[in-house]
């Protein structure tokens, strides 16, 4: 068998640093789950792993160990990236405060996702879920502290599951070039994505380039332009 990050069966790889050749390295396995955690160097958990879940706009999927009700969570978020754990959480971003849900995730989420379905659930407030199309253009993680404010665990997030929720109906669209007479659009789906652009050759690699066309994020992750050419031998890259 073979469980990858976040104890998902063939799942993604954990990914971790030793800061040095003397640097001690714990790994941690729960059986019941199959989530392994890695702390190295310093003993702060590192945020490339991406063992938790954002699965809908609402809810965040993640082992939250034996006492769930004893620990607080936040989600954090950088336009940027340079999220950096510390002994008492993270720096380098907004912080943002989680819920520990009891029920646990809602039966729709749980049929969609039932590698996850046993995992702790977290619960966004409702003006941050209303955030999650702008906060996902940067660096998003979690974190779990105890009654003291001390950091006992932290993790990158893996989020195909909200970028589905919120952009449902992306895909209905139409992507790719798509020629209306002499008239290109070009449409691509990069809901993650702060800015995108279309480099215009005159006749593909090598050529000389055209000009450097901006495309406008649509509201739906997909960005789009429309572009009068005189003929189709224009190619993008």
């Amino acid at each position: 068998m073979n469980y990858g990050a976040g104890g998902v069966p063939n799942g993604s790889n954990i990914d971790f640093t030793v800061p040095s050749a003397d640097s001690p390295t714990t790994f941690t396995y729960v059986a019941s789950s199959h989530v392994l955690t890695v702390v190295s160097g310093n003993g702060l958990p590192s945020l490339k792993p991406q063992k938790a879940f954002w699965l809908g706009r609402s809810y965040i999927a993640w082992n939250l160990g034996a006492n769930p009700t004893g620990q607080t969570y936040r989600l954090y978020a950088a336009p940027t990236g340079g999220l950096t754990p510390t002994p008492t959480g993270i720096t380098g971003g907004t912080a943002f405060p989680l819920t520990y849900d009891p029920a646990g995730l809602p039966a729709d989420v749980k049929a969609k996702f039932p590698a996850q379905a046993g995992l702790g659930a977290l619960r966004l407030p409702a003006d941050v879920a209303g955030q999650a199309p702008q906060l996902l253009k940067g660096q998003v993680a979690v974190a779990a502290f105890d009654a003291g404010g001390n950091l006992l665990d932290a993790t990158g997030l893996q989020i195909p599951g909200v970028l589905d929720d919120l952009y449902a109906g992306a895909a209905q669209r139409s992507l790719g070039p798509v020629w209306n007479g002499n008239q290109p659009t070009l449409a691509l789906w990069a809901p993650t994505a702060q800015a995108v652009s279309v480099n215009l050759y005159a006749a593909g690699a090598g050529s000389a380039l055209i000009a450097t066309v901006p495309l406008r994020d649509t509201g739906d992750g997909v960005w789009s332009v429309t572009r009068l050419c005189s003929t189709r031998s224009v190619s993008g890259t």
